[in-house]
Formats: structure tokens, C-alpha cells, sequence
């Protein structure tokens, strides 16, 4: 699916390995332009992998929340 192309902006990002897999997903889509949202409640990280990541992520502008019950949807 073309996120673009169905005029989606923003992405709320959740899963397995917040410090690998989720953080590397979540800067590319904030570099492509895109809103990007990690929900924490969604995601784990994982012990010992990449624990440099948070910076990187913080570097790109994504936004990082505990929960779905702070957005206003």
C-alpha cells in the first residue's frame, strides 16, 4: 500500500524490538515525511539491542507517547 497515495500522513508505529525493528521503521517514515507516532503500550523493546536508538529517534521527530489515550481522536 501506498501510504502517500491514500493521503496518509501520519503513522502510529507499534511492535516487537522498539529498539531495532519499530525505532528504524518509525525514522524512515518520519524522514519520508510522514507524522510518526510510537505508541510505547504497543511495543517492547528488546534488552542489549541497540540501545543508541532512542537518540536517532528522537533526531528524526518522532513522536513518542505512552498511550493511545493521549491523542485526540
Amino acid at each position: 500500500m501506498n501510504l502517500k497515495a491514500n493521503n496518509i500522513d501520519t503513522v502510529i508505529v507499534g511492535g516487537l524490538a522498539e529498539n531495532f525493528c519499530v525505532g528504524y521503521t518509525a525514522i524512515d517514515l518520519a524522514n519520508a515525511g510522514f507524522k510518526t507516532i510510537i505508541n510505547k503500550k504497543s511495543t517492547r523493546a528488546i534488552s542489549g539491542v541497540n540501545e543508541g536508538i532512542y537518540e536517532e529517534i528522537k533526531e528524526a521527530g518522532v513522536i513518542i507517547i505512552d498511550s493511545l489515550e493521549e491523542l485526540s481522536i
